[in-house]
Parts: C-alpha cells; structure tokens; sequence
C-alpha cells in the first residue's frame, strides 16, 4: 500500500495541494486502523451508507477537538505539512449540527487567510476523559479499527456576519457552539485577534471496523442524525439456537409467574407538569394507562410520562431472553381522535454502565390512530439504544444484555398531548434463524499490521 501511495505521489505531480493534504492524512490514520489483509474484507459484513453517516455525525458532535493538518506556510518542500491540536463544536450538547466550528489565532503568528485548505482528524478514544475505546462493553485499544477515526477535508473559511445583519450570521452561530463546549475561549486574550472559521466540509474518510475505512458523501453525512452505530460483528462466541417459542414477560390476567407491579414516574420529580396513572382492569385483563404529557414552561419542550414495572419485584426476576430476537408488545389504543400515538419501550439491565444512574435501553415506535383493534408492537433487540436522560451513551448491545433484564416499560416520546394506552402483555418474540458465528481475526494478525 505504501508503495503504491508513493508512486502515485510521483506519477501524478499534478495533483492539487487539497487532495494530497486529504489523502495524506487519510493515509496515516490507514496505516494506523486498516489491520486485516485485504484477502479477508469479504469475511466483514458492511454498514450501510445512512449508518456510516450516523457515526460520522455522532463522532462529530462527541469530540472537541482533534489534529488538523494543513499546507505549510512556509512553503517548505521538506515539510510540506503542519500538524497541531485544534477545538472545535458542532454544536451545543444535544443539538448537534454537523457545521465544524473553529477559533483561529490570527495575530502573533503567520499570515491566516480568509480560506485555506484543511484537514481534521479526531479518534473516538479522545471522547473519553482516560483517552480509551469503549465499544459495546470491550475496550480496545486507540491503534484497533473498532476504535473509530474520521478524516474530514474541506476549506477553513472564516465566518461573515449575516447579510444586511439581518439575523445571526455565522459569527454568531459559530461562537454559540464554541463557547457552549469550550467555555474559557470566552476568555482568550483579545489582543490574539481569535477569530470564527467554520471546516467547509468536502471529503470524509472513516474507519470504525475491521476490513478497511470508507468515504461518506457530505450529502449524506448532513443528511443524518449523530448515532455510533457498533458493526454487530463478531457475534458472542457464547451462543444459543433460536427459541421454538415466544418467553412471555408481564401479563395483566393475574397469573403469578407473569404478574409485576407496575407504577408510573411523571416529569413533575423534575419540575414539569405531565400527569399518568396505572391501573389495573381486571375485568379485561389490561393495565391501562393514560394521562396527558405537558409542556415544561421553563424548558418550553414536552415533559415525560412511564410507566415501569417496580424494582421491587426483581426476586421474581425476568427469565433469560438469549434465543429472541425482538420485544412483542400487544396493546390498544383507547385514546380519543389526536391522542398520543409516539411512544417507546424502556428496558433496564444489571449489565448497563453503572457511571450512568437509571440509564435505559430504549426504542421509539408508534401505534396506529385506531381505538378498535388490539395491536402487536415488534421492536428488535437492535434497535435499542443506551440512553440516559434522553441523550445517547456509550454501552454494550442490547443483545448482550437479553439474561440480565431487571425491569421493563414505556414512555412518551418527546410530544405533548393526552393518551390511553390499554396493555395486554410484554414478551420477547422466538428468533427465526440460527445465529451467525465467526470467530474473529487471530489478535497476533492484526497487532502486527497495525505495528507495520
């Protein structure tokens, strides 16, 4: 690989200065993460184009800084290249926009530019305080391609204010997102002339996985929400064949090894206004649960309502779900015509990262509008995310944790409005096929590459 990158540096003198500044850096962070033969990609199952943005966006907005390099000043043919650490946001917590902002030096050292090519590059280890990778429970190290890195090339451009100052102008925006994440820029010296430039992005490169990195059109990487989307490669080597029935997990018919407690947990233990209650109809065999999600005032967003079954029942733990592959949630919705119809399922396990306090497993889903037909709700095991209050966090896959439930339930979904929701039962549908198993790559294999 090296010596075809060197040849083609030497055939192609006409490369623009941009591109070989992208590919340069693209390059190191290869040689570094792309440690399995190209012999074996085929044995590599690929993300889709949406899931690699994901990550890209989610990578984006988790850093605050990185390496960017760009063309020497001086104009040296012997370093050709200038290195340094740079911060930078995307946005504040919670809002991430894709938009990379900048505060640049512009006094006291060489001439900056108003645009000039760029390139960052950020590791997903420097999201941790203790520079680690934690991916689905396994750390790796920062060299391992399961440890993300991204390349994003574009042209650092200084911000303008709004046309005819007529709203914010990027300026504004831009200081908005740094100081957000970097609150003592606020204080920089005056005198240094720090001004806002913004990374206009024009190539990404990524590698989060075994088998080689990949480009992400910048259409599509601000097309995505930020989501680390983890390969669901290798498979525990610890495995089971598919259930040959559905494991049923709460039911309202008052039979002993099904029947949980179940209470309800409102926004008002958080200031908000949103009212439910849980009660139990024993004539049709159902929890019924209704109430009306508020607006927060302060906040000026909906608040939240669950449901949950209690811990307090968790000596009658939940049976094992390894062998399933999704969560069955027959219900009906009772509520009147423009009721709720957004929810989620909110699982808990003992597995969860414990620096998380009553984080969750959960997953949106909707029902339909019509109050006459019992509904069946199938929501996989993959779609469920770590979350803890509201915002995604690093944790091991749902699927890892299908032994360790302690407690399940719903939620409301991020809308205000009244619901009715009539639940008949929680259970965990059989899997229709054999799981599949490949051990992974000989560790010693890929050590050795990524030293080469």
């Amino acid at each position: 690989t090296a010596s075809l990158f060197a040849d083609r540096h030497h055939q192609d003198t006409k490369m623009p200065q941009r591109m070989r500044l992208f590919w340069a850096s693209a390059f190191v962070a290869l040689l570094a993460a792309d440690a399995v033969p190209l012999s074996r990609v085929k044995e590599f199952p690929s993300q889709t184009a949406k899931a690699r943005a994901e990550t890209a966006r989610w990578m984006a907005h988790e850093n605050t800084w990185g390496y960017i390099t760009t063309l020497n000043p001086s104009g040296s043919p012997d370093k050709p290249l200038s290195v340094e650490v740079g911060s930078f946001s995307d946005g504040i917590i919670g809002a991430s926009t894709g938009r990379l902002w900048f505060y640049v030096m512009a006094r006291g050292v060489a001439v900056v530019a108003d645009s000039y090519p760029a390139s960052l590059t950020i590791s997903q280890a420097a999201i941790s305080q203790n520079m680690t990778c934690l991916v689905g429970g396994t750390e790796y190290d920062p060299e391992d391609p399961m440890c993300a890195k991204i390349t994003i090339h574009g042209t650092m451009t200084k911000a303008a204010l709004a046309p005819n100052l007529d709203g914010p102008g990027d300026i504004a925006i831009g200081k908005q997102a740094l100081f957000a994440r970097h609150p003592q820029m606020k204080m920089w010296p005056a005198d240094h002339g720090f001004e806002v430039y913004e990374l206009k992005i024009e190539d990404i490169w990524m590698i989060d996985f075994y088998g080689g990195g990949s480009q992400i059109l910048p259409k599509e990487y601000f097309a995505n929400e930020p989501i680390h989307n983890v390969p669901k490669w290798p498979p525990s080597r610890q495995s089971s064949a598919p259930l040959a029935s559905d494991v049923v997990l709460a039911t309202f018919d008052g039979a002993a090894s099904t029947t949980y407690h179940f209470t309800t947990v409102n926004d008002p233990v958080m200031g908000g206004a949103s009212a439910s209650t849980a009660t139990i109809d024993s004539t049709s065999q159902v929890l019924v649960w209704q109430g009306e999600v508020a607006i927060v005032t302060f906040l000026k967003a909906p608040g939240f309502c669950t449901i949950r079954s209690e811990t307090s029942d968790n000596d009658k733990s939940f049976p094992s779900l390894v062998g399933t592959s999704a969560l069955q949630i027959k219900l009906k919705n009772a509520g009147a015509a423009g009721s709720l119809t957004n929810f989620e399922a909110q699982i808990h396990t003992s597995g969860e990262p414990a620096q998380f306090g009553e984080g969750s497993y959960s997953a949106k889903f909707t029902v339909m509008a019509d109050n006459s037909e019992i509904q069946t709700v199938l929501i996989s095991w993959s779609d469920f995310l770590f979350t803890w209050r509201g915002q995604k966090k690093e944790g091991p896959p749902m699927m890892d944790q299908l032994d360790q439930v302690t407690r399940i339930g719903l939620g409301s979904s991020g809308v205000a409005g009244i619901f009715d929701l009539h639940l008949m039962s929680f259970s965990a549908m059989a899997s229709t096929s054999v799981p599949y198993i490949r051990e992974p790559p000989p560790h010693d294999q890929v050590a050795a590459r990524a030293r080469w």
